[in-house]
């Protein structure tokens, strides 16, 4: 027998340690740690996205308070049954106008023309610019558009700017709008009179105010 052979370690040659404990988290906790923060990751993600096309959908709100800001000076500058007669620059316009709202009616947007529309009708969806006191109104409407309002999916986006007519008997009320009674609210008394001999509003540059969703 070989002297290697004869001092062959054994078990006997080993002392016995404790190993140390380990005390990791379970497969399915950590699983469950990932999915939450995936879950964390993908709500942020889908905020981001609803924010950025509400942006994208004001920014062509605007736009249709433009187009239609032109189709009133079209219709200035060649007035006629249909308010399309005049030059050939006029008539590119008019097809121009015409295709800005098609698009922003696809994108479902709502334009809402106020001109002629009852007070208590539009209050939600309209700042009241001024008043315009005549007995010629029997009762609260809009006397002016000056901007239209916007709507998607039934709800403000953008607010409509106004001239409210009114008679003088309703001068110096003070309106407000009916709470928990079922009554069709009415137009808080907001804005001033209208300035000028004629009561008319100034001349006004469109606002940007926007109706936040």
């Amino acid at each position: 027998m070989t002297a290697s052979a004869r001092h062959a370690p054994t078990w006997a040659d080993f002392d016995e340690s404790p190993a140390a404990e380990i005390n990791g988290r379970s497969p399915l906790a950590e699983l469950g740690s990932l999915l939450r923060r995936n879950r964390s990751e993908l709500d942020a993600a889908a905020r981001a996205g609803a924010e950025s096309r509400i942006r994208g959908l004001r920014a062509l709100a605007e736009q249709a308070v433009l187009a239609i800001e032109l189709e009133k000076l079209l219709e200035r500058r060649a007035p006629g049954s249909d308010g399309r007669a005049g030059s050939p620059v006029d008539a590119a316009l008019w097809a121009l106008k015409d295709r800005m709202l098609a698009q922003i009616a696809a994108s479902g947007l709502e334009v809402i023309r106020l001109s002629g529309a009852s007070a208590c009708a539009v209050v939600d969806i309209v700042e009241i610019v001024c008043w315009r006191f005549d007995d010629a109104y029997s009762s609260e409407i809009v006397a002016e558009e000056l901007e239209v309002a916007v709507r998607l999916d039934g709800a403000p986006l953008r607010m409509g700017r106004v001239v409210i007519g009114a008679p003088h008997r309703s001068q110096g009320l003070a309106h407000t709008a009916s709470a928990g009674t079922g009554a069709t609210a009415r137009p808080r008394r907001t804005g001033r009179a209208c300035d000028g001999p004629a009561g008319r509003a100034r001349d006004h540059v469109p606002r940007r105010g926007l109706w936040r969703r």
